[in-house]
């Protein structure tokens, strides 16, 4: 027979079995991972084994290499080589501070990243991201890390500080101090007070450039700086180029002689001929601090070297000084200083000047006639002197009247030609030479005479009549040529035309220098053309001026064929022919007279048209009346006779305007019009009226009636706007047609109620906020809308209250607020004017949001079994304005830290099975109610324990049986072994049996004197001492004891955790 603590332990993989897997500290099972719970509820534990052989490792870094790829940092290369061949490497997998990731290429174990670094001046750091690449046994890579240091920033200049002649630039690092990388002074200008000074020398030191200037810079001194790249660049040691400057301000930090003047400004020296030399300069920007007395002048013969002084003080502020008495072609070089009580200040910069010597004599001069009009003048320059121009002067006889011909030619050019000559003209010429020291002695004369030509043309010739009445001569005169062409004048060449188109000799030569001639035997009203050419022994030159005449004519005839014509109410239009014979002399205008039908007395209306047209229109004239009218033409002799009489009368006139008119409104869409007749009808009567009405105050008008057809005053303007303001005119209509607007006249009906608001929307924002917004009304009734009443319905627009009376506001929103969560409002809205509230808007709806619910109550967790845990509470008093439809369920272990168990059951009931536990298992739990809005706040936490019943055989193994096992007769102790042994045999516990003997045991091993302490008997009592034992190990099958008297129902039906155990 088998020990019974051997048997006993037989209980352990029985229950092994039952429970699916039993974890024992320290086994392989428990290392290889327990991965806990999911889905639902517990389930049973799962185990992940490792996929990669044990001992495999990781790839890393196992060098990185900078490799740029240009001059500068704008891009450079990271050679990346792995411990291992890699897959999986991507740009994405890569982080760059200061920079960032362009491309990446490669394989295997050696990748090429390219980076795009930021402008900087440091390190640029390179992430790549945990779990990036995976070998071939997919084992990931670890985050790793490296830096690069960069430069790629250029120098930036800081400032610049000028102390006199010594100008330092400042940069914010450290520069390249190598002869190759030095500017040579060309590649800076410096400016000062806007005048360029030279660089001599360029020292680059550290983070510093310094200029050495040609001239120190004066105190206050504005001082510019400008550098462009030559060929030694200004960089720093990364190869960075410097910035190029323009006009840099630099800090002037020079040191001035305390309260003396600065130096005057802008210093000119000049020559004034050929002793005097001018200064002129401004005075010093900086008068030190007293004001100037007065400058000292200092001059140079040398060019500078050494100076002389030339006033030791001039004792005024004058800013000129004339250095006189100095010798022809002397120059001079001068600087100029301020004086006040503290003494002579700085030195102005050196101008210089070189008094002028009078120039020699002109040679060689040459005097050539060419042609008929000009004379060339050639000379050699005077062999001493500086010339700046020439004076020329020219004389009729070469010994005196002298005239200039140019005063200066201001040109060294030595050639002039003399133009405008007449032919045959002799002039004498002398030249002198000039420059700023004056005129030099004249050249020899020379002179030159023109060729002769035939005379020039006459001028003014004339042709008058001449004689009696002049109707049958012309008298022809004229003025001699101004050129006689070099040769005497001895006659005249005169020509006729009666056309201006072919000429006739009419004297060949008049053969005297005479300058008139009289043509006779002419007709009357005759026109002749001529002109004139003079005659000398060179010839015939050219002809004058072409001269009409016309012999005097007679008053011209009566016009013909009289038409008089109405032109409406005012105006009378004449029409005739002109008169078949003017009479030698062209009609100019015409006479005209006329008188009313009815009267025989006639009244000149045109004394001269003073036009040769045939027409006349005789205006401002009465409607409806007749005249009678005379034509008579003009013409340079005067006024020829009338032409018959023709007649007729004028149309009527349209009607004057119509008066009196008025405008009255008649409720909110009728204006009545009322006026009268007009006081002048024109002439012929009224046939009605048409009517104008204008919208806009009179800006633009319509017809909305063009003819009433009545000669009735009144009119109707109907289905009009309330409130809308009218202006009207009247016109009267006769058969003349239109007349003259009236006076306007204007009226306004009268206003209404508003139109219903349009557009009305109504939306939820949030739980107790419903915003309304509508559209003003299309028609505000004529009067300004000033306000909105609100009304709102709970019952679907059965009923409405009043929200908001009156607005007193133009908005067209509204905020309903306090409103519970989940309420549905009904709203509408009337506009209100002075007149009242207009009809209600379309009915717009809304219901605030939901929220989520109140926590459920009540709750209680209740073990049921050694795996399962049942749940229930009271649904939520609240439900956020919509219905619950789940809940949410979170558990823990501790209390502590919480997870969901179900995230949303979908179903309204209130309880909730957790099952799959472990026996002794103890869980937490809360639950929390969902709605459309989300889930709410969680429960009350409620806790329960499963039960453990091979947790209690076990201790009964090592614990209890063995005290049990000493003391017990072997009867007994067989009794209780084959009840052990067939639980450990899988029989089921559920049978019944005789409980007899143990309880007899019970009690035997219960009194004292047994052999056992008093702690075994109390346990055993315990044990033994409950009327029936259940446990879920075992088949169903198992056999019972015979005689058994109990029911062995729950094995150990007393909580074990009253059971008293030995030690």
């Amino acid at each position: 027979m088998i020990p019974i603590h051997l048997r006993l332990l037989r209980l352990i993989p029985a229950a092994a079995a039952a429970f699916s897997v039993l974890f024992i500290p320290g086994s392989a099972g428990a290392q290889q991972g327990f991965t806990g719970f999911s889905g639902a509820g517990e389930s049973a534990p799962r185990v992940r084994l490792p996929s990669h052989p044990v001992g495999a490792v990781a790839p890393t870094v196992d060098r990185w290499e900078l490799d740029k790829t240009q001059d500068d940092y704008e891009e450079f290369d990271v050679i990346i080589t792995w411990s291992e061949d890699v897959e999986g490497f991507r740009l994405s997998d890569i982080d760059v501070d200061d920079g960032s990731a362009i491309d990446l290429t490669g394989s295997g174990d050696r990748y090429t990243l390219t980076i795009e670094p930021d402008e900087i001046e440091g390190y640029v750091t390179v992430t790549i991201r945990a779990g990036g690449v995976e070998d071939e046994d997919g084992e990931e890579n670890a985050e790793e890390e490296e830096r690069f240091e960069i430069d790629n920033r250029r120098p930036e200049f800081e400032d610049a500080t000028v102390d006199g002649d010594e100008l330092v630039m400042v940069y914010h690092e450290d520069l390249d101090e190598s002869s190759a990388s030095t500017p040579s002074p060309g590649d800076f200008t410096v400016e000062v007070e806007g005048d360029d000074v030279d660089v001599d020398d360029v020292e680059v030191d550290r983070d510093e450039v310094i200029l050495t200037l040609e001239s120190p810079v004066e105190p206050d001194d504005d001082v510019r700086v400008s550098y462009d790249h030559g060929i030694g660049l200004l960089q720093d040691e990364a190869g960075n180029l410097a910035e190029e400057l323009r006009r840099e301000r630099v800090d002037n930090i020079t040191d001035q002689a305390t309260g003396t003047p600065g130096p005057p400004r802008d210093l000119t020296a000049s020559a004034d001929g050929a002793s005097v030399i001018e200064l002129d300069w401004r005075e010093p920007s900086n008068p030190g601090d007293d004001d100037i007395t007065g400058y000292r002048i200092e001059y140079s013969t040398d060019a500078g070297d050494t100076w002389q002084t030339l006033e030791e003080d001039t004792d005024d502020t004058r800013t000129s000084y004339r250095d006189t008495g100095l010798s022809p072609g002397t120059t001079r070089h001068y600087r100029v200083a301020a004086i006040n009580r503290h003494g002579a200040g700085a030195w102005s910069e050196v101008a210089d000047a070189t008094t002028s010597r009078v120039p020699g004599r002109p040679t060689r001069l040459t005097a050539t006639a060419i042609g008929t009009s000009r004379i060339e003048l050639d000379w050699t320059a005077p062999s001493s002197g500086p010339i700046t121009g020439y004076r020329i002067e020219v004389s009729p006889t070469g010994t005196s009247q002298w005239t200039a011909l140019e005063t200066d030619t201001e040109s060294t050019v030595t050639e002039y030609t003399h133009t405008r000559l007449d032919p045959g003209t002799r002039r004498y010429y002398r030249v002198a030479a000039i420059n700023a020291a004056g005129r030099g002695t004249w050249s020899s004369v020379a002179n030159a005479t023109t060729e002769a030509t035939a005379p020039g043309a006459p001028t003014g010739l004339r042709a008058v009549p001449s004689g009696l009445g002049g109707r049958t001569q012309l008298l022809l005169t004229w003025t001699r040529p101004s050129s006689d062409g070099g040769g005497a004048i001895t006659g005249y060449r005169i020509e006729v035309s009666a056309n201006r188109i072919s000429w006739t000799t009419l004297e060949a030569n008049t053969s005297t220098a005479g300058t008139s001639y009289t043509h006779g035997g002419l007709e009357p009203a005759t026109t002749r053309y001529y002109r004139v050419a003079a005659i000398n022994a060179e010839g015939t030159g050219p002809y004058s001026n072409v001269a009409t005449g016309r012999t005097n004519a007679g008053a011209p005839d009566a016009p013909g064929s009289l038409r008089a014509r109405a032109d409406g109410p005012r105006s009378i239009t004449l029409t005739w022919e002109a008169p078949s014979e003017d009479n030698g002399a062209r009609i100019t205008g015409y006479r005209i007279r006329a008188r009313l039908a009815e009267e025989t007395t006639w009244t000149t209306i045109r004394g001269n048209t003073n036009s040769t047209a045939t027409t006349f229109t005789h205006t401002r004239l009465e409607p409806a009346t007749a005249w009678r009218y005379q034509v008579a033409a003009i013409n340079s002799v005067g006024v020829g006779p009338w032409s018959l009489e023709a007649g007729t009368a004028t149309n009527p006139d349209v009607p004057s305007a119509p008066t009196g008119l008025t405008a009255q409104a008649v409720g909110t869409s009728r204006i009545d019009l009322v006026w009268r007749a007009p006081s002048n009808t024109g002439g012929a009567r009224v046939l009605g009226y048409r009517v104008e009405a204008s919208s806009d105050g009179g800006r633009t008008w319509r017809v909305i009636r063009s003819n009433t057809g009545s000669r009735v005053g009144y009119y109707s303007h109907r289905n009009l706007q309330p409130a809308a303001t009218w202006h009207y005119r009247v016109y009267a209509i006769n058969a003349a047609g239109l007349g003259a607007a009236s006076a306007v006249a204007q009226a306004t009906t009268d206003a209404t109620l508003p139109g219903a608001p349009r557009s009305l929307t109504a939306n939820a924002d949030g739980t107790s906020e419903i915003d309304l917004s509508w559209q003003r009304p299309s028609s505000d009734g004529g009067a300004a809308v000033t306000g909105y009443r609100v009304e709102v319905s709970a019952n679907g627009g059965a009923s409405w209250q009043t929200l908001v009376a009156n607005t007193r506001s133009t908005s067209t929103t509204y905020s309903h607020t306090g409103l519970a969560p989940a309420t549905t409002r009904h709203y509408r809205v009337s506009a209100i004017n002075r007149v009242g509230v207009g009809s209600a808007s379309g009915v717009a709806t809304a219901t605030t949001d939901a929220t989520v619910p109140d926590p459920p109550t009540g709750l209680t967790a209740t073990a049921t079994s050694p795996t399962q845990i049942d749940l229930a509470w009271t649904a939520p008093a609240y439900d956020g304005g919509a219905s619950v439809t789940g809940y949410r369920i979170e558990v823990s272990e501790t209390g502590q830290n919480w997870g969901i168990l179900v995230s949303d059951t979908r179903v309204t009931g209130t309880t909730y099975a957790h099952t799959g536990l472990l026996p002794g298992s103890q869980r937490f739990y809360r639950v929390s109610a969902i709605n459309v809005a989300g889930a709410g706040d969680p429960s009350n936490v409620a806790s329960a324990a499963t039960d453990d019943p091979v947790e209690r055989a076990g201790r009964l193994n090592t614990t209890v049986l063995p005290h049990v096992a000493g003391a017990m007769a072997s009867s007994t102790v067989g009794a209780i072994a084959d009840r052990v042994d067939a639980v450990a045999s899988g029989m089921g516990m559920d049978r019944r049996m005789d409980m007899g003997g143990l309880s007899s045991m019970a009690s035997s091993l219960s009194s004292p004197g047994t052999g056992l302490g008093r702690r075994e008997r109390s346990g055993l009592a315990t044990l033994f001492g409950g009327t029936s034992f259940q446990t879920p190990l075992g088949a169903s099958d198992a056999p019972q004891q015979a005689g058994s008297t109990g029911q062995l129902a729950t094995w150990g039906a007393g909580e074990y955790h009253h059971m008293g155990e030995p030690g």
